[in-house]
């Protein structure tokens, strides 16, 4: 005998996904924008990656940049971290005499990765990341007066927006 019961699994899933479908917007073709204007460079996503290449393009010369970000501010997911990032060589790591390195961290990474990390891409990632903080001392990211020490690093290297928010540190560069 077939039951005509409904599961409560089966009730909450017809239910979500109903409710998905409802709230998602209907866009004709008519309503889609033609796009006509050419950009040089176009970036997909405005995170920590998307600004920084972004300012790099501009900075190379590049005349157009597009940014395009899928969230109504600018920041994407960056946004939502807690503003923290890992720096080697950093000025306030400098200012505070902690002794680090790039190779130092590079180690650290390949380590704590257990060596499945693609190596040219981590070597990529510490040789750019005292540049990475003067760019963005230069862009306006205020830091917190501290270095901290987390897991898996052998130095203090990780430093925090002063709001301690990645939307402190996703700003618009306007200098330069």
């Amino acid at each position: 005998m077939q039951s005509h019961l409904i599961s409560r699994r089966s009730l909450i899933r017809s239910s979500l996904i109903g409710l998905a479908c409802s709230a998602a917007p209907a866009i004709s073709a008519a309503e889609k924008d033609d796009w006509t204007e050419t950009y040089d460079v176009v970036i997909i996503g405005s995170g920590f990656a998307g600004l920084a290449a972004a300012y790099s393009a501009l900075e190379n010369g590049v005349k157009s940049v597009l940014v395009l970000e899928k969230m109504n501010v600018f920041g994407g997911n960056s946004c939502i971290n807690g503003g923290q990032i890992s720096l080697a060589g950093s000025g306030l790591q400098k200012s505070k005499g902690i002794k680090d390195s790039p190779k130092l961290m590079e180690e650290d990474m390949l380590r704590v990765g257990q060596r499945l990390n693609h190596p040219a891409l981590v070597k990529a990632v510490v040789k750019e990341s005292p540049a990475c903080y003067d760019m963005m001392v230069k862009c306006g990211v205020k830091f917190a007066d501290q270095v901290i020490r987390l897991g898996g690093h052998s130095a203090p290297r990780t430093i925090f927006a002063e709001n301690y928010a990645g939307g402190g540190i996703c700003v618009l560069c306007t200098s330069g």
